[in-house]
Protein backbone atom coordinates (compact mmCIF):
# COMPACT_ATOMS: atom_id res chain seq x y z
CA UNK A 1 0.00 0.00 0.00
CA UNK A 2 1.03 3.59 -0.51
CA UNK A 3 2.58 5.30 2.50
CA UNK A 4 2.42 8.90 1.31
CA UNK A 5 1.50 11.20 4.19
CA UNK A 6 0.36 14.82 4.34
CA UNK A 7 3.33 17.19 4.26
CA UNK A 8 1.79 20.54 5.01
CA UNK A 9 4.10 23.39 4.01
CA UNK A 10 3.91 27.03 3.08
CA UNK A 11 4.26 27.91 -0.60
CA UNK A 12 7.78 28.74 -1.72
CA UNK A 13 8.62 32.32 -0.92
CA UNK A 14 6.12 32.59 1.95
CA UNK A 15 8.93 33.56 4.28
CA UNK A 16 8.51 30.96 7.02
CA UNK A 17 9.87 27.49 7.74
CA UNK A 18 8.02 24.49 6.40
CA UNK A 19 5.93 22.40 8.74
CA UNK A 20 7.56 19.02 9.19
CA UNK A 21 6.15 15.94 7.53
CA UNK A 22 3.59 13.85 9.40
CA UNK A 23 5.14 10.62 8.18
CA UNK A 24 3.80 7.17 8.95
CA UNK A 25 0.18 8.21 9.35
CA UNK A 26 -1.27 7.76 5.90
CA UNK A 27 -2.19 4.16 5.24
CA UNK A 28 -2.41 3.20 8.90
CA UNK A 29 -5.65 5.05 9.32
CA UNK A 30 -8.03 2.43 7.94
CA UNK A 31 -6.51 -0.24 10.15
CA UNK A 32 -6.65 2.17 13.08
CA UNK A 33 -10.31 2.86 12.45
CA UNK A 34 -11.09 -0.83 12.30
CA UNK A 35 -8.92 -1.71 15.27
CA UNK A 36 -5.39 -2.66 14.33
CA UNK A 37 -2.62 -0.05 13.96
CA UNK A 38 -0.20 1.99 16.03
CA UNK A 39 2.20 4.89 15.55
CA UNK A 40 2.92 8.49 16.48
CA UNK A 41 4.29 11.77 15.26
CA UNK A 42 5.55 14.86 16.98
CA UNK A 43 7.13 18.19 16.25
CA UNK A 44 6.72 21.95 16.25
CA UNK A 45 5.11 24.36 13.82
CA UNK A 46 5.47 27.94 12.70
CA UNK A 47 2.73 30.55 12.50
CA UNK A 48 2.79 32.49 9.25
CA UNK A 49 0.93 35.65 10.20
CA UNK A 50 0.44 36.07 13.98
CA UNK A 51 -2.88 37.54 15.06
CA UNK A 52 -2.44 40.88 16.82
CA UNK A 53 -2.17 40.88 20.61
CA UNK A 54 -4.55 43.00 22.70
CA UNK A 55 -5.05 44.25 26.25
CA UNK A 56 -7.24 42.53 28.85
CA UNK A 57 -7.28 43.56 32.53
CA UNK A 58 -4.01 45.47 32.06
CA UNK A 59 -2.40 42.33 30.69
CA UNK A 60 -1.22 41.81 27.12
CA UNK A 61 -3.16 38.86 25.68
CA UNK A 62 -1.00 36.97 23.19
CA UNK A 63 -1.37 34.00 20.84
CA UNK A 64 1.33 31.47 21.76
CA UNK A 65 2.67 28.71 19.53
CA UNK A 66 1.32 25.38 20.83
CA UNK A 67 3.98 22.70 20.36
CA UNK A 68 2.19 19.70 21.93
CA UNK A 69 -1.18 18.84 23.45
CA UNK A 70 -2.74 15.76 24.97
CA UNK A 71 -6.05 14.98 26.64
CA UNK A 72 -7.60 12.02 28.42
CA UNK A 73 -11.29 11.36 27.84
CA UNK A 74 -12.86 9.14 30.51
CA UNK A 75 -16.30 7.71 29.68
CA UNK A 76 -18.09 5.90 32.51
CA UNK A 77 -21.02 4.14 30.85
CA UNK A 78 -22.71 3.02 34.08
CA UNK A 79 -22.48 6.45 35.72
CA UNK A 80 -23.38 8.26 32.47
CA UNK A 81 -20.47 10.62 33.01
CA UNK A 82 -17.63 11.81 30.78
CA UNK A 83 -14.65 13.84 32.00
CA UNK A 84 -11.62 15.42 30.35
CA UNK A 85 -8.16 16.30 31.64
CA UNK A 86 -5.07 17.25 29.68
CA UNK A 87 -2.14 19.50 29.08
CA UNK A 88 -0.18 21.37 26.46
CA UNK A 89 3.22 22.93 25.92
CA UNK A 90 3.27 26.47 24.58
CA UNK A 91 6.04 28.73 23.35
CA UNK A 92 5.90 32.47 23.91
CA UNK A 93 8.08 34.50 21.57
CA UNK A 94 7.23 38.00 22.78
CA UNK A 95 10.16 39.60 24.62
CA UNK A 96 7.94 40.88 27.42
CA UNK A 97 5.85 37.69 27.61
CA UNK A 98 2.10 37.92 28.01
CA UNK A 99 -1.13 36.18 29.03
CA UNK A 100 -1.64 33.21 26.67
CA UNK A 101 -4.83 32.87 24.62
CA UNK A 102 -6.33 29.48 23.77
CA UNK A 103 -9.86 28.14 23.88
CA UNK A 104 -12.03 25.57 25.60
CA UNK A 105 -15.80 26.02 25.57
CA UNK A 106 -17.10 23.77 28.38
CA UNK A 107 -17.81 26.09 31.33
CA UNK A 108 -16.61 23.42 33.76
CA UNK A 109 -13.05 23.95 32.44
CA UNK A 110 -12.03 26.72 34.82
CA UNK A 111 -8.43 26.35 35.98
CA UNK A 112 -4.98 25.48 34.68
CA UNK A 113 -1.71 24.78 36.49
CA UNK A 114 1.26 26.64 35.00
CA UNK A 115 4.61 24.83 34.87
CA UNK A 116 3.50 22.33 37.50
CA UNK A 117 2.78 24.96 40.10
CA UNK A 118 0.54 27.98 40.22
CA UNK A 119 -3.20 27.37 39.75
CA UNK A 120 -4.52 30.05 37.41
CA UNK A 121 -8.03 30.87 36.23
CA UNK A 122 -9.06 30.43 32.61
CA UNK A 123 -11.18 33.47 31.90
CA UNK A 124 -13.39 34.15 28.91
CA UNK A 125 -12.36 37.23 26.92
CA UNK A 126 -13.61 39.01 23.81
CA UNK A 127 -11.38 40.35 21.05
CA UNK A 128 -11.16 44.15 20.70
CA UNK A 129 -13.45 44.21 17.65
CA UNK A 130 -15.84 41.74 19.32
CA UNK A 131 -15.13 39.33 16.48
CA UNK A 132 -14.37 36.36 18.70
CA UNK A 133 -14.67 34.93 22.22
CA UNK A 134 -11.88 32.78 23.63
CA UNK A 135 -10.11 31.86 26.88
CA UNK A 136 -7.09 33.54 28.45
CA UNK A 137 -4.72 32.20 31.10
CA UNK A 138 -5.10 34.99 33.66
CA UNK A 139 -1.38 35.41 34.34
CA UNK A 140 1.56 36.97 32.52
CA UNK A 141 4.06 34.29 31.48
CA UNK A 142 7.63 35.07 30.47
CA UNK A 143 9.14 34.48 27.06
CA UNK A 144 9.98 30.82 26.54
CA UNK A 145 8.35 27.39 26.83
CA UNK A 146 5.65 26.67 29.43
CA UNK A 147 3.49 23.68 30.34
CA UNK A 148 -0.22 24.08 31.05
CA UNK A 149 -2.12 21.31 32.86
CA UNK A 150 -5.91 21.57 32.77
CA UNK A 151 -7.93 20.46 35.76
CA UNK A 152 -10.37 17.66 35.07
CA UNK A 153 -13.83 18.80 34.02
CA UNK A 154 -17.09 17.09 33.06
CA UNK A 155 -18.72 17.21 29.63
CA UNK A 156 -22.40 18.07 29.45
CA UNK A 157 -24.82 15.73 27.71
CA UNK A 158 -27.67 17.20 25.69
CA UNK A 159 -28.47 19.44 22.73
CA UNK A 160 -28.10 23.20 22.39
CA UNK A 161 -31.57 24.63 21.75
CA UNK A 162 -30.23 27.43 19.54
CA UNK A 163 -27.74 25.59 17.33
CA UNK A 164 -29.47 22.17 17.55
CA UNK A 165 -26.06 20.57 17.95
CA UNK A 166 -24.72 18.47 20.80
CA UNK A 167 -23.57 20.51 23.77
CA UNK A 168 -20.23 18.81 24.21
CA UNK A 169 -20.30 15.70 22.04
CA UNK A 170 -21.36 13.06 24.57
CA UNK A 171 -24.50 10.91 24.58
CA UNK A 172 -25.74 8.13 26.90
CA UNK A 173 -29.12 7.47 25.26
CA UNK A 174 -30.89 4.19 26.13
CA UNK A 175 -28.00 2.87 28.19
CA UNK A 176 -25.53 3.29 25.34
CA UNK A 177 -22.61 5.64 24.89
CA UNK A 178 -21.21 7.77 22.08
CA UNK A 179 -18.77 10.66 21.80
CA UNK A 180 -17.83 12.55 18.66
CA UNK A 181 -15.81 15.66 17.85
CA UNK A 182 -18.88 16.98 16.06
CA UNK A 183 -17.72 20.19 14.38
CA UNK A 184 -19.33 22.98 12.38
CA UNK A 185 -17.25 25.60 10.59
CA UNK A 186 -20.22 27.97 10.21
CA UNK A 187 -20.60 28.49 13.99
CA UNK A 188 -18.16 30.29 16.30
CA UNK A 189 -16.15 28.10 18.66
CA UNK A 190 -17.37 24.87 17.04
CA UNK A 191 -14.08 23.12 16.37
CA UNK A 192 -12.13 20.99 18.87
CA UNK A 193 -12.47 23.70 21.53
CA UNK A 194 -16.10 22.58 21.96
CA UNK A 195 -14.75 19.57 23.85
CA UNK A 196 -11.02 19.88 24.59
CA UNK A 197 -8.53 22.67 25.33
CA UNK A 198 -7.07 23.70 21.98
CA UNK A 199 -5.42 26.41 19.95
CA UNK A 200 -6.57 28.03 16.74
CA UNK A 201 -6.70 26.89 13.11
CA UNK A 202 -3.60 28.81 12.08
CA UNK A 203 -1.43 26.82 14.51
CA UNK A 204 -1.10 23.06 13.80
CA UNK A 205 0.52 20.89 16.47
CA UNK A 206 0.82 17.19 17.46
CA UNK A 207 -2.18 16.07 19.49
CA UNK A 208 -2.74 12.87 21.45
CA UNK A 209 -6.03 11.63 22.88
CA UNK A 210 -6.34 8.79 25.38
CA UNK A 211 -9.85 7.31 25.58
CA UNK A 212 -10.89 5.23 28.61
CA UNK A 213 -14.29 3.51 28.37
CA UNK A 214 -15.29 2.20 31.78
CA UNK A 215 -18.14 -0.06 32.92
CA UNK A 216 -19.39 -1.00 29.47
CA UNK A 217 -21.72 -4.01 29.51
CA UNK A 218 -20.77 -7.42 28.18
CA UNK A 219 -23.03 -6.76 25.19
CA UNK A 220 -21.19 -3.55 24.25
CA UNK A 221 -18.01 -3.34 22.18
CA UNK A 222 -16.22 0.02 22.61
CA UNK A 223 -14.12 1.29 19.73
CA UNK A 224 -12.80 4.55 18.27
CA UNK A 225 -13.20 5.62 14.65
CA UNK A 226 -10.60 8.23 13.78
CA UNK A 227 -8.34 9.79 11.15
CA UNK A 228 -5.47 9.57 13.62
CA UNK A 229 -3.32 6.55 14.43
CA UNK A 230 -4.93 4.36 17.07
CA UNK A 231 -3.26 2.02 19.53
CA UNK A 232 -5.42 -0.38 21.53
CA UNK A 233 -3.82 -0.34 24.98
CA UNK A 234 -6.40 -2.39 26.89
CA UNK A 235 -8.85 -4.56 24.99
CA UNK A 236 -12.18 -2.77 24.68
CA UNK A 237 -11.32 -0.19 27.35
CA UNK A 238 -8.33 2.05 26.64
CA UNK A 239 -7.28 3.55 23.31
CA UNK A 240 -4.53 6.01 22.41
CA UNK A 241 -4.92 8.15 19.29
CA UNK A 242 -2.03 10.17 17.87
CA UNK A 243 -2.69 12.95 15.38
CA UNK A 244 0.23 14.33 13.34
CA UNK A 245 1.82 17.72 13.80
CA UNK A 246 0.36 19.22 10.61
CA UNK A 247 -3.28 18.69 11.65
CA UNK A 248 -5.04 21.67 13.20
CA UNK A 249 -8.14 22.18 15.35
CA UNK A 250 -10.55 21.51 12.48
CA UNK A 251 -8.66 18.44 11.20
CA UNK A 252 -9.11 15.88 13.99
CA UNK A 253 -11.89 13.31 13.70
CA UNK A 254 -12.63 11.20 16.79
CA UNK A 255 -15.76 9.09 17.29
CA UNK A 256 -16.12 6.74 20.30
CA UNK A 257 -18.74 4.12 19.53
CA UNK A 258 -20.25 0.78 20.46
CA UNK A 259 -19.36 -1.23 17.35
CA UNK A 260 -22.38 -3.46 17.89
CA UNK A 261 -24.66 -0.54 17.05
CA UNK A 262 -23.14 0.14 13.61
CA UNK A 263 -22.90 -1.40 10.17
CA UNK A 264 -19.63 -1.16 8.25
CA UNK A 265 -18.61 -1.22 4.60
CA UNK A 266 -15.10 -1.06 3.16
CA UNK A 267 -13.59 -0.79 -0.28
CA UNK A 268 -10.61 0.44 -2.24
CA UNK A 269 -10.14 3.09 -4.88
CA UNK A 270 -7.32 3.15 -7.44
CA UNK A 271 -6.35 6.78 -7.88
CA UNK A 272 -5.40 8.34 -11.19
CA UNK A 273 -1.76 8.51 -10.03
CA UNK A 274 -1.62 4.79 -9.26
CA UNK A 275 -2.22 4.61 -5.51
CA UNK A 276 -4.63 2.31 -3.70
CA UNK A 277 -6.77 4.23 -1.22
CA UNK A 278 -8.80 2.40 1.46
CA UNK A 279 -12.43 3.51 1.95
CA UNK A 280 -14.54 2.96 5.08
CA UNK A 281 -18.15 3.93 5.74
CA UNK A 282 -20.14 3.19 8.88
CA UNK A 283 -23.56 4.05 10.25
CA UNK A 284 -26.75 2.53 11.66
CA UNK A 285 -27.98 1.04 8.33
CA UNK A 286 -26.06 -1.39 6.13
CA UNK A 287 -27.84 -0.12 3.01
CA UNK A 288 -26.63 3.44 3.67
CA UNK A 289 -22.98 2.52 4.10
CA UNK A 290 -22.97 0.16 1.11
CA UNK A 291 -24.40 2.90 -1.12
CA UNK A 292 -21.91 5.38 0.31
CA UNK A 293 -18.92 3.24 -0.62
CA UNK A 294 -20.25 2.75 -4.14
CA UNK A 295 -21.01 6.46 -4.47
CA UNK A 296 -17.60 7.45 -3.12
CA UNK A 297 -15.84 5.51 -5.87
CA UNK A 298 -17.93 7.13 -8.60
CA UNK A 299 -17.58 10.64 -7.19
CA UNK A 300 -13.83 10.49 -6.61
CA UNK A 301 -13.40 9.44 -10.25
CA UNK A 302 -15.59 12.37 -11.34
CA UNK A 303 -13.69 14.90 -9.22
CA UNK A 304 -10.28 13.53 -10.19
CA UNK A 305 -11.11 14.21 -13.84
CA UNK A 306 -11.47 17.90 -13.01
CA UNK A 307 -8.91 18.53 -10.27
CA UNK A 308 -6.31 15.80 -10.39
CA UNK A 309 -5.49 12.74 -8.25
CA UNK A 310 -7.34 12.22 -4.98
CA UNK A 311 -4.99 13.99 -2.53
CA UNK A 312 -5.71 12.00 0.64
CA UNK A 313 -4.51 8.52 1.53
CA UNK A 314 -7.84 7.21 2.84
CA UNK A 315 -11.49 8.17 3.21
CA UNK A 316 -13.44 7.48 6.38
CA UNK A 317 -17.09 8.58 6.51
CA UNK A 318 -19.74 8.45 9.24
CA UNK A 319 -23.23 8.16 7.74
CA UNK A 320 -26.37 9.24 9.64
CA UNK A 321 -24.77 8.86 13.07
CA UNK A 322 -26.05 10.60 16.22
CA UNK A 323 -23.93 13.69 15.60
CA UNK A 324 -24.41 14.05 11.88
CA UNK A 325 -24.16 17.70 10.84
CA UNK A 326 -22.23 17.44 7.54
CA UNK A 327 -18.57 18.30 8.05
CA UNK A 328 -15.20 17.37 6.58
CA UNK A 329 -11.89 16.52 8.24
CA UNK A 330 -8.55 15.39 6.81
CA UNK A 331 -9.41 12.20 4.93
CA UNK A 332 -12.72 11.89 6.79
CA UNK A 333 -16.25 13.25 6.84
CA UNK A 334 -19.63 12.95 8.50
CA UNK A 335 -22.72 13.20 6.31
CA UNK A 336 -26.49 13.16 6.72
CA UNK A 337 -28.36 11.31 3.99
CA UNK A 338 -31.98 10.71 3.16
CA UNK A 339 -33.28 7.15 3.11
CA UNK A 340 -33.89 7.32 -0.63
CA UNK A 341 -30.67 6.19 -2.29
CA UNK A 342 -31.54 7.99 -5.53
CA UNK A 343 -32.26 11.32 -3.86
CA UNK A 344 -29.95 14.06 -5.27
CA UNK A 345 -29.47 15.34 -1.71
CA UNK A 346 -27.59 12.11 -1.02
CA UNK A 347 -25.24 12.63 -3.94
CA UNK A 348 -24.84 16.33 -3.16
CA UNK A 349 -23.88 15.77 0.48
CA UNK A 350 -21.26 13.16 -0.35
CA UNK A 351 -19.92 15.12 -3.34
CA UNK A 352 -19.65 18.28 -1.24
CA UNK A 353 -17.55 16.64 1.47
CA UNK A 354 -15.40 14.77 -1.07
CA UNK A 355 -14.66 18.04 -2.86
CA UNK A 356 -13.28 19.28 0.44
CA UNK A 357 -10.62 16.58 0.28
CA UNK A 358 -9.07 18.77 -2.45
CA UNK A 359 -10.25 22.21 -1.32
CA UNK A 360 -10.25 22.56 2.44
CA UNK A 361 -8.23 19.51 3.53
CA UNK A 362 -5.43 19.49 0.96
CA UNK A 363 -5.30 23.12 -0.05
CA UNK A 364 -6.22 24.46 3.40
CA UNK A 365 -7.59 27.83 4.55
CA UNK A 366 -5.30 29.53 7.04
CA UNK A 367 -7.96 30.81 9.44
CA UNK A 368 -11.68 31.49 9.82
CA UNK A 369 -11.78 34.46 7.48
CA UNK A 370 -10.45 32.27 4.66
CA UNK A 371 -12.90 29.37 4.97
CA UNK A 372 -15.34 30.88 2.47
CA UNK A 373 -12.99 29.94 -0.37
CA UNK A 374 -13.29 26.16 -0.15
CA UNK A 375 -16.99 26.35 0.77
CA UNK A 376 -17.73 28.47 -2.30
CA UNK A 377 -15.96 25.92 -4.51
CA UNK A 378 -17.59 22.85 -2.94
CA UNK A 379 -21.05 24.44 -2.96
CA UNK A 380 -20.69 25.47 -6.61
CA UNK A 381 -19.76 21.91 -7.60
CA UNK A 382 -22.49 20.24 -5.50
CA UNK A 383 -25.85 19.37 -7.06
CA UNK A 384 -28.35 22.24 -7.13
CA UNK A 385 -31.80 22.23 -8.70
CA UNK A 386 -31.47 25.76 -10.05
CA UNK A 387 -28.81 28.50 -10.31
CA UNK A 388 -28.27 30.78 -7.32
CA UNK A 389 -29.04 34.45 -7.94
CA UNK A 390 -28.98 36.81 -4.95
CA UNK A 391 -29.80 40.04 -6.83
CA UNK A 392 -27.15 42.14 -5.09
CA UNK A 393 -27.98 41.34 -1.47
CA UNK A 394 -24.37 40.59 -0.51
CA UNK A 395 -22.41 40.41 2.74
CA UNK A 396 -18.63 40.21 3.23
CA UNK A 397 -17.40 36.64 2.81
CA UNK A 398 -13.89 37.45 4.02
CA UNK A 399 -14.25 38.97 7.46
CA UNK A 400 -12.44 42.23 8.07
CA UNK A 401 -11.65 40.98 11.58
CA UNK A 402 -8.51 38.89 12.13
CA UNK A 403 -10.18 37.31 15.15
CA UNK A 404 -13.24 35.75 13.47
CA UNK A 405 -13.06 31.96 13.65
CA UNK A 406 -15.96 30.67 11.57
CA UNK A 407 -17.15 30.70 7.98
CA UNK A 408 -20.21 32.81 7.12
CA UNK A 409 -23.34 30.93 6.04
CA UNK A 410 -23.42 33.09 2.92
CA UNK A 411 -20.30 31.28 1.66
CA UNK A 412 -22.63 28.65 0.21
CA UNK A 413 -25.14 30.63 -1.84
CA UNK A 414 -23.17 33.83 -2.33
CA UNK A 415 -19.98 31.84 -2.82
CA UNK A 416 -21.73 29.70 -5.42
CA UNK A 417 -22.77 32.80 -7.32
CA UNK A 418 -19.22 34.18 -7.17
CA UNK A 419 -17.81 30.88 -8.47
CA UNK A 420 -20.41 30.79 -11.25
CA UNK A 421 -19.36 34.33 -12.23
CA UNK A 422 -15.74 33.18 -12.30
CA UNK A 423 -16.71 30.23 -14.48
CA UNK A 424 -18.16 32.65 -17.02
CA UNK A 425 -15.18 35.02 -16.73
CA UNK A 426 -12.76 32.17 -17.48
CA UNK A 427 -14.92 30.68 -20.25
CA UNK A 428 -12.21 31.24 -22.84
CA UNK A 429 -9.82 29.11 -20.75
CA UNK A 430 -12.26 26.26 -20.30
CA UNK A 431 -14.09 27.79 -17.33
CA UNK A 432 -13.21 27.80 -13.66
CA UNK A 433 -12.36 24.09 -13.32
CA UNK A 434 -8.88 24.22 -14.93
CA UNK A 435 -8.09 27.35 -12.90
CA UNK A 436 -9.04 25.55 -9.70
CA UNK A 437 -7.00 22.52 -10.73
CA UNK A 438 -3.94 24.77 -11.07
CA UNK A 439 -4.75 26.44 -7.73
CA UNK A 440 -4.86 23.05 -6.02
CA UNK A 441 -1.59 22.00 -7.64
CA UNK A 442 0.07 25.10 -6.21
CA UNK A 443 -1.43 24.86 -2.71
CA UNK A 444 -1.74 21.10 -2.17
CA UNK A 445 -0.71 20.31 1.43
CA UNK A 446 -0.30 24.04 2.05
CA UNK A 447 -2.20 26.82 3.74
CA UNK A 448 -3.72 29.63 1.70
CA UNK A 449 -5.36 32.92 2.65
CA UNK A 450 -8.15 34.86 1.00
CA UNK A 451 -5.51 37.12 -0.48
CA UNK A 452 -3.59 34.13 -1.89
CA UNK A 453 -6.71 32.89 -3.68
CA UNK A 454 -7.65 36.28 -5.08
CA UNK A 455 -4.06 36.93 -6.21
CA UNK A 456 -4.08 33.59 -8.02
CA UNK A 457 -7.33 34.48 -9.78
CA UNK A 458 -5.87 37.84 -10.81
CA UNK A 459 -2.80 36.05 -12.17
CA UNK A 460 -5.00 33.93 -14.44
CA UNK A 461 -7.82 36.36 -15.23
CA UNK A 462 -8.37 37.47 -18.85
CA UNK A 463 -10.09 40.65 -17.60
CA UNK A 464 -8.59 41.98 -14.37
CA UNK A 465 -10.99 44.92 -14.16
CA UNK A 466 -14.03 42.65 -14.35
CA UNK A 467 -12.54 40.29 -11.78
CA UNK A 468 -11.86 43.16 -9.37
CA UNK A 469 -15.48 44.29 -9.74
CA UNK A 470 -16.66 40.79 -8.78
CA UNK A 471 -14.29 40.63 -5.81
CA UNK A 472 -15.35 44.01 -4.51
CA UNK A 473 -19.06 43.22 -4.87
CA UNK A 474 -19.23 39.57 -3.82
CA UNK A 475 -16.21 38.87 -1.60
CA UNK A 476 -15.59 42.07 0.33
CA UNK A 477 -19.04 43.61 -0.23
CA UNK A 478 -17.83 47.01 0.91
CA UNK A 479 -15.68 45.77 3.81
CA UNK A 480 -12.00 46.68 3.94
CA UNK A 481 -9.68 43.88 2.74
CA UNK A 482 -7.24 42.55 5.31
CA UNK A 483 -3.57 43.30 4.67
Amino acid sequence: MNTRAPNLTWPAGAGVASLRSAARIAMMVLAAALGAASGSSSGASDIRDPTPEFKVRRKTAIFPDITRADVTLNIDVAAKRATVAGGMDIEIGEADGGAPLLDVVPPAARFVAVDGGERVALIEVTSPDRGSVMRMVDAVLAKGVHTLDFEEYALREGTDATTRTSLEGISFVDGGFEFQTDQDDTKPRHFTERFFPSGFERDPYPFKVTVNVQNATAAQSPDVMTNGVKTLVTDGQRFEIAFPEDYNTSSWFLHVIDRNQFAFATGEYSTSDGRTVPLTAYGPRQADVDLTIAGTKRLIAEIEADYGPYPQDFFLVAVNTTFNDPEEYVGAAQIRLNADGDNPIRRSALRHELLHMWFGRSARPYEGRDGWVDESIAAWRSDRSEPIELDGDYVPLAYESRYERHTPDESYDQGTEFSADLDRLFAGQGGLKPVLRAFHERYADRFFTTEDYLAFLREKAPDRAKLDELIEAKVYAGAAPHH
